[in-house]
């Protein structure tokens, strides 16, 4: 993975649960 995915994964991990709940499940 790319750092610019990893900044969008964080920048919607901190906009909203969901985005974080989308993280971990692109991430697993």
């Amino acid at each position: 993975a790319t750092p610019q995915h990893r900044s969008t994964y964080q920048w919607l991990q901190d906009s909203s649960p969901a985005g974080s709940r989308l993280n971990t499940d692109n991430m697993n």
